[in-house]
């Protein structure tokens, strides 16, 4: 899944919190997929971002991203979902800076 707006991200974030690190069924994806859709999706809106301070709001969000997949893949849910649910709201402050059409 490719994210090229901020309420997609938003959504995935979402999702993430609520269903990682066991996704339904129905959606046949895993972790390493669905975070490399994460990662994917906040370097393209980076660099839709044409200011330093956003930037360096979404690199925020890359990094604690990076800690909540390592979290879950060590079994550390509840910090991992905590983080994710934290980084969810740091991304949703962070939208002000991404030059899209969202």
């Amino acid at each position: 899944m490719k994210i090229r707006r901020p309420d997609a991200m938003q959504d995935l974030l979402a999702f993430i919190h609520v269903y990682a690190p066991d996704y339904l069924p129905r959606h046949q994806t895993n972790n390493a997929q669905v975070f490399a859709d994460v990662f994917e999706g906040m370097e393209y809106l980076q660099e839709k971002t044409p200011t330093a301070d956003g930037k360096e709001a979404l690199q925020q969000c890359i990094r604690n991203l990076r800690v909540a997949y390592e979290d879950f893949e060590h079994g550390h849910v509840n910090r991992a979902s905590r983080t994710v649910e934290d980084t969810a709201e740091m991304f949703r402050k962070a939208r002000k800076y991404i030059d899209t059409d969202d």
